[in-house]
């Protein structure tokens, strides 16, 4: 979605895009961020900041191509991404969000033994005792489901 956007943003023929393809049509050059979070985010995404509209572009791997010294402050940039180039709209399906690393699945029972002699040999105290048990995460499906379980639970 963001790819298709993004190329229609610079498909757009108005100044005040802030926008372009570079001449060889491998990147996008953005002449001043801050007009562009201003004057054209708003248009086609729900911010207008610069900086969610460059994590957005980090988010399906574009690269920042370095143009200005290391501790310059300016307002130009330029983002590459493989599959996002000038007259390849064919392309531009493969221009997709990065995928969260997957959740490792439990561990064999080996691995489990192995920590319970871990244990043993950092609190030779408590030898023979059973180590903690491992505290797993959950992932809460919205930050409602969060509160509803705080709530039940506070009575």
């Amino acid at each position: 979605r963001h790819g298709r956007t993004l190329y229609e943003i610079l498909g757009e023929d108005k100044s005040e895009v802030h926008c372009h393809w570079s001449e060889d049509g491998e990147r996008v050059v953005f002449l001043d961020s801050d007009a562009f979070a201003r004057d054209v985010c708003p248009r086609y995404f729900r911010h207008s900041k610069w900086t969610s509209f460059s994590r957005m572009l980090n988010m399906y791997e574009f690269r920042k191509i370095s143009t200005s010294p290391r501790n310059a402050r300016s307002t130009r940039h330029e983002f590459a991404h493989e599959f996002f180039t000038r007259d390849r709209k064919d392309l531009l399906n493969r221009v997709q969000r990065k995928r969260r690393a997957s959740p490792s699945r439990k561990e064999p029972m080996s691995q489990q033994s192995s920590d319970e002699d871990d244990f043993d040999a950092k609190f030779p105290a408590r030898k023979g005792a059973k180590p903690p048990p491992r505290r797993r995460r959950a992932v809460a499906e919205s930050d409602d489901d969060e509160e509803s379980a705080d709530a039940g639970g506070a009575e």
